[in-house]
């Protein structure tokens, strides 16, 4: 193949063809695969939409204070209106900062399947506060 290449481009050019494809090939390879998979993500990854469906104050059943090495943050525990027990978590100030013995949780619904999600909302969005 390399005698086929010296035929065609000569001898200096044909080694500078050989010395790049030996470099850059798995390189270039890596990225093209690499763009190809993020093409193919950005246009058929469809996230599974959540509409808002209202704010609501529940109880508080414990509050554990995480302190991680880039971030701190607060896992609360909390009774919903429906008596499921979940934990969620807080890592803004404003968030953690209004919960005592209640706190306020928005509750959201997907679109698709009914699941809802709840996670914590500071204190002036509830109305009931």
């Amino acid at each position: 193949m390399f005698s086929f290449l010296v035929r065609i481009l000569g001898q200096y050019r044909a080694e500078m063809l050989r010395y790049y494809v030996r470099e850059y090939a798995v390189l270039s390879f890596a990225g093209i695969l690499g763009i190809a998979g993020m093409t193919a993500l950005v246009l058929w990854f469809d996230p599974e939409k959540y509409v808002h469906e209202g704010y609501s104050v529940v109880g508080v059943t414990g509050v554990f204070h995480d302190a991680g090495v880039k971030y701190s943050r607060v896992i609360v525990g909390v009774v919903l209106p429906d008596g499921s027990r979940r934990n969620l978590i807080a890592v803004h100030g404003s968030t953690y900062g209004s919960i005592s013995d209640r706190a306020c949780v928005e509750r959201r619904r997907s679109e698709a399947s009914e699941y809802f999600r709840y996670r914590l909302a500071p204190a002036q969005k509830c109305k009931d506060w």
